[in-house]
């Protein structure tokens, strides 16, 4: 259809709000069939594809969304996800009449879906600190990205048993760090396979006695020209490989405890590149793998009075 106007035949959308029991691709296949049915098409008349998303591995822990929309949505057509920030429907929509405009196609499906994270991560608020803060940095210099996290409790505000119990969790959350780094130097070796380490984080959670903690938070992965280049999941893009030397940045979380750094491993070890040396460490072993690593301890402000 080169030079003839492009026009929009069908829409569709689903109900705007909680769906907690549906991924953003059912809530896809939900819209995309009302919009075909307004249309008067069928999924086999679609030529094309083209879905808005950008903040599915972290809110889903889903990568490799274009084609799992189409599948969703009952559409067997070449499909794209379209990763352009806030903007990323509105570039498949461009996309789209694109295509029909050049005549590589006669009838292609727009459309795109957000979740708001299913896992935990808190957001700034005007709230007075109270027994104790974790403070979360990621940062950029040249291009390149780091991430940290340190911890700092109010001993005025804990008693002992308090502490202790932070503590624990603290360290449980430092074990499954140590333990994604190890994985991640014996990996590149082997497979190179991202969802390997996930594998391996989800065995430390298992032994620490916290098996689903994995579900309420994203656990970091590489870190490079992004914040993360991609994140430690069950599913992770094809193009998504181990290597070293790399920046690696692991996070995970347990009941409000959080181990975080930027480490650059390599076939000889690791080195903390957001360390400073200006806080307390401890060496912390590897569940399951041969990795001893400084990791940051609960910084305790003592009470003056």
């Amino acid at each position: 259809m080169t030079g003839e106007p492009v026009r929009v035949a069908g829409v569709g959308m689903t109900k705007f709000g909680k769906s907690s029991d549906r991924t953003g691709r059912e809530l896809f296949a939900e819209a995309s069939r009302k919009a075909l049915e307004d249309a008067g098409v069928s999924t086999d008349d679609v030529e094309e594809l083209f879905f808005g998303n950008f903040m599915s591995e972290f809110a889903e822990l889903q990568g490799h969304q274009g084609p799992m929309a189409a599948a969703a949505a009952g559409i067997t057509a070449p499909s794209v996800r379209v990763d352009s920030a806030c903007a990323s429907s509105g570039v498949a929509v461009r996309q789209g009449i694109t295509r029909l405009r050049a005549g590589d196609a006669d009838v292609v499906l727009v459309g795109g879906s957000e979740r708001a994270p299913k896992y935990r991560h808190y957001t700034p608020t005007n709230a007075r600190l109270g027994e104790y803060a974790l403070v979360s940095v990621t940062t950029q210099r040249d291009g390149l990205h780091a991430s940290a996290t340190r911890t700092v409790a109010f001993e005025s505000e804990m008693d002992d048993a308090d502490l202790n119990d932070l503590g624990d969790r603290h360290h449980a959350a430092r074990i499954v760090e140590t333990t994604a780094l190890g994985a991640t130097r014996a990996i590149a070796d082997l497979s190179a396979d991202p969802e390997s380490v996930f594998q391996a984080i989800q065995a430390a959670y298992e032994h620490l006695g916290h098996a689903d903690e994995w579900q309420k938070h994203h656990q970091g992965g590489a870190a490079g020209f992004a914040g993360r280049e991609w994140f430690a999941a069950p599913e992770v893009e094809a193009s998504a490989k181990i290597t070293t030397p790399m920046a690696y940045a692991y996070n995970p979380t347990i009941q409000g405890a959080k181990s975080e750094d930027t480490v650059l491993v390599t076939a000889d070890g690791f080195e903390v590149l957001t360390d400073t040396g200006q806080w307390p460490t401890t060496a912390v072993d590897a569940y399951d793998y041969d990795a001893v690593i400084e990791r940051p301890d609960v910084l305790v402000q003592e009470d003056d009075g």
